[in-house]
């Protein structure tokens, strides 16, 4: 899986976004390829600490059983994964609109590094470390890029 965090990474992950066409086809979920990559910029956006939340109970409850495995693995998210209501766009741009921003919110991400990046906790698995947030975000644009195809 391509990380963000690599330049080549994250270039591969910029060529897939761009490769989104109005007639890509969803396979699975809800989300129209807009509504898809306004989701995917907003999480972003949260990690580069632009969308400030705090953590939900829920999350501090029971993260701690789900995060090692979800972030220690190179296993993909499941398809149709519960998505949080916040974490979607009320109105989404249009396809070409949204293909610029995440791609832009991609790039501001890898150029931060490991050593930009804010202490901002995860909305449901709270505090994370750079390294966290890497995986996070790539592993979750890259299910959302394989759930249209690209």
């Amino acid at each position: 899986m391509d990380m963000l965090f690599d330049p080549a990474g994250s270039a591969r992950t910029i060529e897939r976004i761009q490769s989104l066409t109005p007639d890509s086809e969803r396979h699975w979920g809800k989300l129209d390829a807009p509504g898809m990559l306004a989701h995917c910029r907003l999480a972003v956006e949260t990690a580069l600490d632009e969308r400030v939340q705090k953590q939900k109970l829920v999350g501090k409850l029971v993260a701690w059983m789900i995060k090692g495995k979800l972030l220690n693995s190179d296993e993909p998210f499941s398809r149709n994964s519960p998505t949080d209501p916040k974490m979607l766009e009320a109105n989404p741009k249009d396809l070409e609109q949204e293909k610029t921003a995440l791609v832009e919110a991609v790039k501001a991400f890898s150029a931060r590094g490991p050593s930009g990046m804010p202490a901002g906790a995860h909305p449901f698995f709270g505090k994370m470390t750079p390294e966290q947030w890497n995986r996070l975000m790539s592993k979750h644009i890259d299910h959302h890029l394989r759930q249209f195809g690209a």
